[in-house]
């Protein structure tokens, strides 16, 4: 569309801090046990968990999976799903993804506390590095569960125009979703729509070429034909011109 490498490096748009292409982002949080909140796929559409920098080794569902096929025991995959489900219908579903990952991460935060305080009567080294490897891959799996969940959930209750808020329910009441109202002014969707200054929309054109009378249609057509021809004729006779 004319847009070359170089066009292109002429701007830019700011990045974006939770875009698709993100594979995974983290926190580190230093403490008496250190630890990194780790989430892949984009931020907006996963939670964190934590990782232990004590721990032997990284969580089953953060140590798996593959660009190349869809992988349901690794985190990135549940997340992926949710992300690009909630995209289609975002102003409706991404609330649903929030409140999901909000609480997930109250209660992980909440259960990282009791965890180190009760990690605190483990004087054995091997057994403490053991409980954190398994607090940490416990609390990583269900978060790719509780994801995965969700995203079943989205298709069957977020899908085509419409929001369930009660699948259980013997007779379903689907709520339909549509454009916002302003927008649908903005891009002249109404037909009796005043005309925003300046700007005229191919709606608000066809409305007022329907309720012009016959006659009239006729005599700007003949109007315009006119033009071209004279357009057209003057053209040629410059290509003429020219080439002698």
């Amino acid at each position: 569309d004319g847009v070359d490498a170089a066009t292109l490096a002429a701007g830019s748009y700011e990045r974006a801090i939770s875009i698709f292409r993100c594979a995974y982002s983290f926190v580190s949080q230093p403490a008496t046990l250190p630890v990194f909140w780790v989430s892949q796929y984009a931020p907006h559409s996963g939670s964190y968990v934590p990782v232990y920098v004590d721990a032997p080794r990284v969580p089953d569902a953060l140590a798996r999976g593959s660009l190349h096929a869809v992988d349901l025991g690794s985190q990135y995959w549940p997340h992926a799903l949710v992300g690009n489900w909630a995209a289609r219908f975002y102003r409706v579903a991404q609330p649903v993804v929030e409140a999901t990952r909000d609480a997930l991460d109250a209660r992980f935060r909440a259960a990282r506390l009791d965890f180190e305080r009760d990690l605190q009567q483990l004087h054995d080294h091997d057994a403490r590095t053991a409980a954190i490897a398994r607090f940490a891959n416990d609390t990583a799996d269900d978060e790719r569960r509780h994801f995965l969940d969700l995203f079943f959930d989205l298709a069957a209750t977020v899908k085509d125009g419409q929001l369930l808020t009660d699948r259980h329910v013997e007779k379903l009441q689907p709520q339909p979703f549509f454009y916002p109202k302003p927008w649908l002014q903005r891009t002249g969707f109404f037909y009796d729509d005043s005309p925003t200054p300046g700007l005229w929309t191919v709606a608000q054109v066809h409305s007022l070429w329907l309720g012009l009378d016959d006659s009239i249609k006729l005599s700007i057509a003949f109007v315009a034909g006119a033009l071209l021809a004279t357009l057209l004729c003057a053209c040629s006779r410059s290509s003429c011109c020219s080439r002698h």
